[in-house]
This record gives C-alpha cells, sequence and structure tokens, in this order.
C-alpha cells in the first residue's frame, strides 16, 4: 500500500532522498555481511518481563527466525497490506514482529503495553487487524484474555499469538512461530508475485492518545529511514554499534529513533524495557 503519490516518490528519490530498499533489504544485506556478528539483545532483567532466559541473536539466527513468522503469517492467511497489531513489552520479539511484517509486506501496528480495552476498542476498527501479537499478561494485567475477549466483537481478527505460557488452543504460540522451520519457500514464491516496496506502508502507530483519542499514523519504511540519518549524523555513530533502546517500540521514538538507527548502522541493538535505573 503506497499512500505518497506518484509523483512525490518520482521527486524525493530523484533527488537521493528516498531509496529502494526495504529495511528489512537492509538488515538481510548486513547478515549477508556479518552473520555471526550480533544483532539483538534481550534487556538482563527479561524474567521481569516476559517468561525465559534473556537471548542474545546473531544476524543469522534473527532473519531465520523473522523468515519462519513471515512464513508462518503467509500460513496462516495474512497477505500484503493486511494489518497485524502487536502489544509487547522490550523484548527482542516485538522487534522480530516488525521485522516480519516488514519482510512479508504486512502492515504492523504496535500499540503500547498501557492500553486497555478502551483503547483498543477505539483503535481496532480504523485498521481492521486480521492478527493480533500480544503476552499472556504483564505486570499484573491478562492481556491475552482481554485480546481474546475483544475478539467476539471484531471477528475479523482471525489469527491471535501469544508469548510463552500456557495457551489456550485458539492462541498460536510465537516461540513455535520464530523457532520451529515453516514453509519459507512459499514466503519466497509470495514476494515473487506481490514485491514489498521501500515506499510501501509498515507500520501505522498511534500518537496523542495522552489528550484525545489516539490517532493513526502510517509510514513507509522511507517515511521511517530518511529522519533516522538526524541522530546518526548528530551523534557521529560508526557502523557496528550498539544502540541502547529505552523508548518503546511503538512510536517515533523507539522505532524511529532506535530501531532504524540500529538496521541503518548495522550494528547491535540491546532492548530495555523503560525505565529501569539499577539496570
Amino acid at each position: 500500500m503506497i499512500l505518497d503519490s506518484a509523483e512525490q516518490v518520482a521527486e524525493y528519490t530523484g533527488a537521493g532522498i528516498w531509496g529502494d530498499k526495504t529495511l528489512m533489504d537492509l538488515v538481510r544485506e548486513t547478515a549477508a555481511r556479518t552473520p555471526d556478528a550480533e544483532a539483538l539483545v534481550d534487556p538482563p532483567n527479561r524474567a521481569e518481563l516476559l517468561p525465559g532466559e534473556p537471548r542474545r541473536l546473531t544476524y543469522r539466527e534473527l532473519t531465520a527466525q523473522v523468515d519462519n513468522l513471515a512464513a508462518a503469517l503467509l500460513g496462516a492467511g495474512l497477505r500484503k497490506d493486511d494489518v497485524l497489531m502487536v502489544q509487547l513489552p522490550n523484548t527482542v520479539e516485538i522487534v522480530e514482529v516488525l521485522l516480519a511484517c516488514a519482510r512479508l509486506g504486512v502492515i504492523c501496528s504496535p500499540v503500547p503495553v498501557q492500553f486497555r480495552t478502551h483503547e483498543l476498542r477505539y483503535i481496532i476498527p480504523l485498521v481492521e487487524p486480521k492478527a493480533f501479537v500480544t503476552c499472556v499478561d504483564f505486570q499484573g494485567h491478562a492481556h491475552l484474555e482481554m485480546i481474546r475477549g475483544l475478539r467476539t466483537d471484531f471477528p475479523d481478527i482471525t489469527t491471535i499469538i501469544a508469548t510463552a505460557g500456557d495457551l489456550p488452543d485458539d492462541v498460536v504460540a510465537l516461540d513455535s512461530l520464530l523457532l520451529e522451520p515453516q514453509d519459507t519457500a512459499a514466503l519466497v514464491a509470495e514476494l515473487e508475485r506481490n514485491p514489498v516496496s521501500a515506499n510501501d506502508i509498515f507500520t501505522v502507530c498511534w500518537t496523542s492518545g495522552t489528550e484525545a483519542d489516539p490517532k493513526g499514523v502510517p509510514r513507509s519504511h522511507n517515511h521511517w529511514m530518511v529522519p533516522a540519518w538526524a541522530p546518526i549524523d548528530a551523534a557521529r555513530l560508526p557502523q557496528a554499534c550498539v544502540v541502547l533502546c529505552p523508548f518503546p517500540m511503538v512510536n517515533l521514538s523507539g522505532i524511529g529513533a532506535m530501531m532504524t538507527v540500529w538496521i541503518l548502522t548495522g550494528g547491535k541493538l540491546a532492548m530495555h524495557h523503560p525505565f529501569n535505573l539499577p539496570v
């Protein structure tokens, strides 16, 4: 889905402002150069956020898991321009979900973990997600049960995926989709039929929810990349640097100033759930 006019795309591309590579294209290029370099690291206090030991993924492992998840989403019936909503804290999984959507051309709509039924009832009809990725619970709130309860009113959510835990039969385990081999040949064939461009919408993030109803902001891969060069230039970040992410991976600060900066510099993204000073 390209929302920019053909004239604007031609103007910005001709000026060298926009390129022709998606964010996942760049991750795969880095993986081809340095497959065994560390790419993505969990918060050291992961056990306080989600079940499991902290994970450290190389680029080889990251791209394999992202391909698995993208292929699984395809197998679940999601196609380019469908919407997937994700509500997870800052662990490696939320980055993998974002990148799997970038790979397949699914539009990812990340929402803050603080959102409850009130906010979700407002935003779900605006983007009509076909899938929702969440956790069983987080800091005392039963996120999975909240989403399963909403599904009655929003039957277009055909797939619910959750992180590790005691999952009901109608919920798919995210770990199994990431770690178990999927039909990646079908994914490659689908991408040949429906390629993803740098001008396709990658995310719909939500803003101004503290003042009024949340507003959805669609952004393409190129929309994310252009402003990310500002912190890279201002901080004189070298290639293959380490980026520590203290912002929720749901908006401009997390995705734009952290994840996209990491992708453009080809280094390591260290996740941190805001904000734990001792950690």
